[in-house]
């Protein structure tokens, strides 16, 4: 007999929703949507036991992720968009997520709700709930009114999984108001920091509100193939009144981004250039920057008072079958410190190159090229890290829309964060050949 198996009620709910969203029928015109992203597979290495990875979907992958992911990480969405009698329309959208930690293979049964379990690796989050309604502002009908929980305006790297722009969090604001040139967008955004004197919230956690006015000006046209948008980020910390009373300070920071993008005849380019100043500097070094805001005051050794980031990075297609994605990246910080810890100027070079062959429209053979050295604040150390990956790859992709994979790779890595990692094997992973299998995909 089977051993019965717990569903939790976060779950379970999550199942009810998706059977009455698919049983419910929808009003004229009305549409449900179910989207989502997904990543597993399995791996090895030729001194045995699971690959060690080297970055993740929060710290991104600067050499590259293909051949460097392990975890299991599912995004799941449900939407129903209505349609109003005057033409105007109200999106509403969902999302849960649910991930294991890297190298968390550990067969077909992980719990998040069994803490005495040894396959108890996963985790599970309500990402998104949001509502966007659009032709109700009279100046511009296209324009939307939002409010809610949202991945708002993120702008990333595939390659390296990397979010370069994240403001993401609870929020509300208007969006592509129509300014002639181009499309502003407003919003107020909260996110977090860490609660400076250690007195908590109302909600008995120590961290303090970070209220930021996003402001985007996005889809400026230069030409039919050139376009530049830009997104500057105030933000200041807002502490309650018994934080206040502790002494909490509330100098927060400022984020400037700007980019410049181009179409070719069969590919297309970004370059991007950011600017972080004070606890809003780890958005111009850090992944997922939007999570939460850097505090620096008082500052201790490490923390960033300032940040600079320039990436380029895109994908081209050749005569033939042949073509490159790839991705240039250098960041540079400014540390401040009010302790006497020997500080350095932390660093950041990156590039990854992908060259790859089509051998028809659903199968392509590529060859992953990255490299990165990096010093990071109060460190004396500079580390380097480099990787050979090549991989066939199956692959169904329409648009934005549709882009599901399965790979087949084998590769190493090197530089001194191979040769010191003794998490696989005690001589280190330097040259240590590791192969595997992994889908991943968005629909």
């Amino acid at each position: 007999m089977k051993a019965s198996r717990k569903i939790d009620g976060a779950a379970a709910l999550l199942v009810t929703a998706c059977s009455l969203a698919l049983a419910a029928p929808a009003f004229a015109g009305d549409t449900i949507d179910f989207t989502g992203y997904g990543r597993a597979g399995i791996s090895t290495t030729g001194n045995g036991g699971q690959q060690s990875n080297y970055g993740n979907g929060s710290t991104g992958h600067y050499v590259g992720r293909l051949g460097d992911e392990t975890d299991t990480y599912a995004e799941l969405a449900l939407g129903k968009l209505f349609t109003l009698d005057g033409g105007q329309t109200l999106q509403v959208n969902s999302m849960v997520s649910y991930s294991t930690n890297n190298g968390a293979q550990l067969g077909d049964y992980q719990s998040y709700t069994e803490p005495g379990s040894t396959t108890s690796q996963g985790d599970i989050s309500f990402r998104q709930m949001n509502v966007i309604g659009r032709g109700f502002l009279p100046f511009d009908p296209g324009a939307a009114l939002w409010a809610g929980k949202r991945y708002y305006k993120r702008e990333g790297i595939d390659l390296l999984d990397l979010f370069y722009l994240n403001n993401s969090g609870y929020g509300a604001g208007i969006e592509d108001v129509n300014v002639g040139f181009g499309k502003f967008s407003a919003a107020w955004i909260a996110n977090q920091t860490q609660s400076f004197t250690g007195q908590p919230n109302s909600g008995g956690q120590p961290y303090v509100q970070v209220n930021n006015l996003d402001l985007r000006l996005e889809q400026i046209a230069l030409s039919r193939q050139v376009s530049l948008s830009f997104a500057v980020l105030l933000g200041k910390g807002s502490p309650d009144g018994q934080q206040s009373l502790a002494g909490e300070p509330t100098q927060t920071g400022s984020f400037c981004n700007g980019e410049l993008h181009w179409q070719t005849d069969g590919g297309s380019h970004t370059f991007v250039a950011q600017y972080g100043l004070h606890g809003m500097a780890n958005f111009a070094w850090l992944n997922q920057s939007g999570e939460e805001v850097q505090s620096i005051a008082p500052n201790w050794g490490g923390d960033l008072k300032s940040a600079t980031r320039f990436i380029l990075y895109g994908e081209q297609n050749f005569a033939g079958n042949l073509g490159l994605s790839y991705s240039l990246l250098h960041a540079d910080g400014q540390t401040a410190s009010t302790t006497g810890i020997p500080e350095t100027r932390p660093t950041r070079t990156s590039a990854v190159l992908a060259p790859f062959c089509r051998e028809n429209a659903y199968t392509r053979t590529i060859l992953e090229l990255g490299g990165e050295r990096y010093q990071e604040a109060s460190a004396s150390v500079s580390h380097s890290l480099y990787k050979v990956m090549l991989a066939q790859e199956l692959r169904l992709a329409k648009a934005k829309v549709v882009d599901i994979k399965i790979r087949a790779y084998t590769g190493a890595f090197y530089g001194t964060d191979a040769a010191s990692n003794t998490l696989v094997d005690p001589k280190g992973d330097k040259g240590n050949i590791r192969f595997g299998v992994q889908m991943a995909g968005s629909w």
